[in-house]
């Protein structure tokens, strides 16, 4: 079942999808509430929705690769709508190539 959460300016939506038998993962989708764009899709990924919390109008995603069940594995994602961008361990990428990052930086 698909779960919405607001913060603030920000829709997240979690696309659950099953990777294993009874294993499912719960990948985010976040738009722009007020102008609806996509900001982040990483549906049918690998990365499970933890939390998340809005600061300063950027968006910080927790989130966990699958496989990884134990707290100090997860990866903290800042998404950044006004300059398109995501930063992980402190470098700067295009939000639209998310998933690479991720996978190359994590």
């Amino acid at each position: 079942m698909e779960e919405e959460i607001i913060l603030g300016d920000f829709h997240i939506l979690t696309r659950p999808h099953e990777v294993r038998m009874s294993h499912w993962i719960y990948a985010p989708v976040v738009t722009h509430r007020q102008n609806g764009r996509l900001l982040l899709d990483l549906s049918l990924s690998q990365w499970d929705f933890i939390e998340a919390r809005e600061n300063s109008g950027k968006l910080v995603l927790y989130l966990q690769p699958y496989g990884q069940n134990q707290h100090p594995n997860r990866v903290e994602l800042l998404l950044c709508p006004d300059t398109d961008t995501i930063i992980l361990n402190g470098q700067r990428f295009p939000a639209s190539s998310a998933r690479e990052a991720l996978h190359r930086v994590c």
